[in-house]
């Protein structure tokens, strides 16, 4: 597959979702982060605020931004940890749970869309390729992701002039 090509779907499938998302809670009052933040605090009540960054593979200073913004409209609200003074838990507040079920059905309707015409059997395939990818990618050290080299996975392929591999 060209780099070009994988470049250009992988793309399209988050600008469409990021605005599909974005469009669909706007009338909440949130965006389709913040939705994706308040969904995993409803499944994870009282989580750390550092463990929520990594769980959707934010960086921190976009959880406080996000939390900040969140706390401030009333979908959530933080607690200094008991455990460490410096980590916030954060918790869903009435308003939170309320949106629970109406982002839940707009993802379900997203997901009915994106798969299309695709056989449950592709989908599922194509899902569990797409978690493969991105355990791996939760699994590489934070220098690579932040721009630093990434490991080359086929050690046999020749690094070309400009430090891009051939192969």
């Amino acid at each position: 597959m060209e780099v070009e090509h994988i470049s250009r779907v992988l793309g399209v499938v988050y600008r469409h979702s990021l605005d599909y998302m974005n469009a669909s809670v706007l009338e909440l009052g949130l965006s389709a982060l913040e939705s994706a933040f308040l969904i995993s605090i409803l499944v994870n009540e009282g989580i750390n605020q550092e463990r929520l960054s990594a769980l959707l593979a934010i960086d921190k200073s976009a959880t406080a931004k996000a939390m900040k913004s969140m706390e401030a409209k009333g979908f959530v609200r933080r607690e200094q940890s008991a455990d460490d003074k410096r980590a916030k838990r954060v918790f869903s507040t009435e308003k939170g749970r309320r949106c629970r079920e109406f982002i839940c059905a707009k993802v379900e309707q997203y997901i009915s869309l994106l798969a299309g015409n695709i056989s449950p059997e592709d989908f599922e395939a194509t899902l569990r390729t797409l978690t493969l990818m991105a355990d791996k990618m939760m699994a590489l050290p934070a220098l690579t992701l932040s721009g630093g080299p990434p490991p080359d996975p086929d050690p046999a392929r020749v690094s070309a002039p400009g430090g891009l591999s051939s192969g």
